[in-house]
């Protein structure tokens, strides 16, 4: 039997779950340094009607910066999840008929009287 095309998948959207999640990372570590230098520059340096303008356009950047952050983490979780479940689909797929059924049993799925998979009950 070849081997199934979906295992490069797999791998490539959990490589993009975890390059996204390092972006992440980086992105907070981006708006931290920013906001702490405007805080400084703002509370100390810039004190006046153009240091508030100045703070105000920072405070907005930062707000759509988290916006954009927050979408990244979003599409990393996806991705993993994705992953998560292609994987777990075809671990099921790859199970023999009377592995599903011990599975399903095991989980509670009662089957109707006479039933079978196969040949199986």
């Amino acid at each position: 039997m070849s081997t199934p095309l979906f295992g490069n998948n797999v791998q490539h959207t959990a490589n993009g779950a975890q390059i996204l999640d390092g972006a992440v990372g980086t992105m907070k570590n981006i708006a931290m340094t920013v906001d702490d230098a405007v805080m400084q520059l703002t509370g100390h340096h810039m004190v006046s009607s153009s240091g508030k303008a100045y703070g105000n356009a920072i405070s907005q950047w930062l707000a759509d910066f988290g916006i954009i952050q927050q979408r990244l983490a979003e599409m990393a979780d996806l991705l993993g999840g994705t992953a998560q479940q292609i994987t777990q689909n075809e671990d099921i797929n790859s199970m023999q008929p009377s592995a599903i059924i011990q599975a399903l049993q095991s989980a509670g799925h009662e089957f109707p009287s006479g039933a079978s998979v196969g040949g199986m009950a």
